[in-house]
This record gives C-alpha cells, sequence and structure tokens, in this order.
C-alpha cells in the first residue's frame, strides 16, 4: 500500500496533500511524515490510526447510477448552456457554495471558508471553461440564474459535477428539472448512463436521487488526516 502524491491538492491548498486507497485495516507500511494531509479512502468502514497524525474529518461519499437513460419532458422551465449567455461565471459562484455545503472542504474545520470558496470558485471557472465540464446548464426565473448543474463525460458514462439551486427555490422542481436536462443531452449524445456522486449525510439529496430513478451503486469511506 502507497500514498499517491495530490499534486492538484497541493498547489491549491499550499500543502503537501496524499491519497491512500486503504484495502485492508492492517497498519500498512508507510512513511507519512513529509505529507501535512491524507484523504484515507475505503469500500468498507475502517478505523485507522497513523503516528503523528490526527483524524479531523469522516464521510461517506455515495454515488447514485441510473442506466438506460431516456429522453424526457424537461417540465416548464427552460434550460440554457452557460455558454450561450452574455453571464460571468461569478454569476454562478454563490450556487457553487450551496452546492458544496456538505462537501468534505467546507465540514472540516481543519480548511478555511476561503479555502473553501476559492476551491468552488476555482470549479466553477474551470467548468465555465470547458476544462473540468462538457458543459454548464442554467436554469432561469425571470432572468435571474436560480440553479445550475455541470457534467462531464468519461469512457461513455456521464457524471454530475455540480448541482445547487437557489435556496429561496429549492422544492420548487428546479433540481429535477436540472438532472433530467443532462439526461437529455446525454441521450443525444448516445450515452445512457449517469453517475450523480453526494455525501450520506445530505438526506435530502440522497432521497431526491432515489425518487428520480437513481440507485445507489458505491460508497466510499473517506477520512481526513492532517499532521500534528
Amino acid at each position: 500500500m502507497k500514498i499517491t502524491p495530490c499534486d492538484w491538492d497541493s498547489k491549491y491548498f499550499n500543502k503537501s496533500v496524499g491519497a491512500v486507497s486503504l484495502t485492508s485495516q492492517i497498519p500498512f507500511g508507510l512513511e507519512p511524515s513529509s505529507y501535512d494531509l491524507l484523504y484515507v479512502r475505503s469500500s468498507s468502514p475502517f478505523n485507522l490510526e497513523i503516528p503523528s497524525f490526527s483524524e479531523t474529518y469522516a464521510e461517506v461519499k455515495i454515488i447514485y447510477s441510473k442506466n438506460n437513460l431516456q429522453r424526457n419532458d424537461n417540465a416548464s422551465l427552460p434550460m440554457h448552456s452557460f455558454s450561450e449567455l452574455n453571464m460571468e461565471p461569478s454569476a454562478l459562484y454563490e450556487l457553487a457554495y450551496e452546492s458544496g455545503k456538505y462537501s468534505r472542504f467546507n465540514l472540516d474545520a481543519h480548511f478555511t471558508t476561503s479555502d473553501f470558496k476559492t476551491l468552488y470558485t476555482q470549479w466553477v471557472d474551470a467548468s465555465v471553461a470547458g476544462t473540468w465540464a462538457k458543459d454548464v446548464l442554467v436554469a432561469l426565473r425571470d432572468s435571474e440564474v436560480v440553479g445550475f448543474v455541470t457534467y462531464q463525460v468519461h469512457d461513455d458514462i456521464g457524471q454530475i459535477g455540480l448541482i445547487g439551486v437557489a435556496p429561496a427555490h429549492q422544492g420548487s422542481g428546479i433540481g429535477s428539472t436540472l438532472i433530467k436536462s443532462v439526461e437529455n443531452e446525454l441521450v443525444e449524445q448516445g450515452v445512457f448512463s449517469l453517475n450523480i456522486p453526494t455525501q450520506r449525510n445530505n438526506e435530502a439529496a440522497c432521497v431526491f436521487y432515489e425518487k428520480m430513478g437513481y440507485t445507489k451503486r458505491e460508497e466510499v469511506h473517506i477520512k481526513h488526516f492532517w499532521k500534528l
């Protein structure tokens, strides 16, 4: 078992960050002393102690999946590709922060609010630029952006990146319309599977995806260990 350097995270957070995929709970021969932060992932629950490191946060990431996508009715609210709108990416920032409120980068107290917001700001910018997303779809109501979703396609499988709805408009069907819009885009591209990641403690999102016909495909247990 080895530590894999997380180059982007290390550069972004100005820390030495590494990732470990845990396949057993037997103490492993690692040399973590050169790292400031370790992400440890496992497909099952685990307890682990790493000398000179402290566990600061734990979450269960859930991947929801739907196969055999079919084109469906988008409902009444039209969707727009962000590239077609005369808007700056900043119009999406607050929605991005809302989408990440259950993120480990928001809930681990060792990350500052500035760390979290800058990360999600960059995520939006890179998605709009086409680096981290194939497209960004936006819901408008009275010319106001009330929801957005980013998606990517890898190996003929779609994946949601960010999805956010303005708090004042949650529960009004915008979220389901965003998902249906991505499904339609994928079907038009000949892609018939879509994965959506979320956190188990985001109970509302889990219920929402299940009501939309998505099933739990995978659980990933993730813990953060910071150097003391």
